[in-house]
């Protein structure tokens, strides 16, 4: 098959690695693929798809100024590909296809969170006739696909995430710190990751608890970071965070060899990919109560602690609830690896493929 993936930025990120696994899946089963990115197309994702063989196609789009230019070059790469079905993937990216497509050319459409912004969800559901099948990463997010956008329950299917279980070896069998509690945040730094409850929980624990937290992850809202190291210079904290940035996978797998415990405070989440890559690595998660974070403690119990109070106080309670139960923390890694063990990209991939075949065939 011939099948053209669209984007909107290929940096790291959850999103972004999904679409690299299924990319390189397919394009290691001898499908022709091809990707289009709005923005960011040298990302560290797109560097990864390029040396793997797969074209990247940038659209040149650095604000909604240039949506007629995108719409132009995203045209102009469907002529040049002639794909058998598109497969887009984030918010913009699937708007942009919806309004770029021919007529009779499938279009697959990735949702990955329960979209609280109401005119994301009004756009979603004004182009929602243009999508042949909706792939959701979560039950949760397929839910909110048929009950709010408004799409037919039979044209969407749930895929969850994989995760690269034999990169995280290294990190399984790390010894860690007893004394110190090193945490971990890998997240975007915007509102919606709730890095400000972390902080000012973190600022709460127990004078006698030694803690050190590195925060990964790129910096899209430059306002919201700035509030950030503000708000932990106010807290008197900011010593004991280290604000590593992006940074490659192979540094990525080092952060969780060191790390023993790993904090996800979102506001609101799909199925973040880190949650498996933390399990797969033997880390701890405490993740909040999010619509596919409660997803996964129905399949997976006791391979994560979950924060339904999504405040600071309760953060800072299960921060030094879990930090002094080695125990519980023992069982939960047990737990978490015999969860993610066989969650593969590969029967990822395969799932991707039954939905491109059946779309290409509709």
């Amino acid at each position: 098959m011939k099948i053209l993936l669209i984007i909107t930025e290929l940096g790291e990120g959850s999103a972004e690695n999904a679409l690299g696994q299924v990319a390189s899946g397919l394009f290691r089963r001898g499908h022709q693929v091809r990707v289009a990115c709005l923005f960011n197309s040298d990302g560290a994702v797109a560097r990864r798809l390029g040396a793997a063989g797969i074209e990247v196609d940038s659209l040149g789009l650095t604000n909604t100024a240039k949506l007629p230019v995108g719409l132009k070059r995203l045209r102009a790469v469907i002529r040049d590909f002639v794909p058998d079905v598109v497969h887009s993937w984030l918010f913009h990216a699937n708007l942009l296809a919806r309004m770029a497509l021919p007529r009779g050319l499938p279009l697959i459409a990735s949702l990955r969170v329960v979209e609280p912004r109401k005119s994301h969800v009004w756009l979603d559901a004004l182009t929602r006739g243009r999508i042949t099948h909706c792939i959701c990463v979560s039950n949760a997010v397929r839910e909110f696909a048929v009950d709010q956008v408004g799409m037919d329950a039979a044209r969407c299917t749930t895929i969850e995430n994989g995760v690269d279980f034999e990169a995280f070896a290294t990190a399984r069998v790390a010894t860690r710190s007893t004394a110190t509690l090193q945490g971990l945040c890998i997240a975007r730094i915007t509102h919606q990751k709730g890095l400000d409850i972390l902080l000012e929980a973190l600022a709460g624990l127990p004078a006698d608890i030694d803690w050190h937290w590195r925060f990964v992850g790129a910096e899209p809202e430059p306002v919201c970071a700035a509030q950030l190291r503000q708000a932990a210079a106010h807290l008197g904290i900011d010593a004991r965070l280290e604000w590593c940035g992006p940074v490659p996978r192979e540094q990525l797998v080092e952060y969780y060899a060191a790390a023993n415990l790993l904090a996800l405070p979102s506001r609101w989440e799909g199925q973040a990919n880190v949650v498996l890559e933390a399990m797969a690595a033997g880390v701890p998660v405490l993740a909040s109560e999010t619509d596919g974070i409660r997803d996964l403690t129905a399949v997976a119990p006791g391979a994560l602690t979950v924060v339904s109070d999504n405040a600071a106080a309760a953060w800072t309670t299960a921060l030094n609830d879990l930090w002094q139960s080695p125990d519980r923390r023992a069982a939960q890694v047990d737990a978490g690896i015999a969860f993610v063990c066989d969650r593969t990209w590969a029967t990822v991939t395969d799932r991707h493929l039954e939905v491109y075949r059946d779309a290409s065939k509709a």
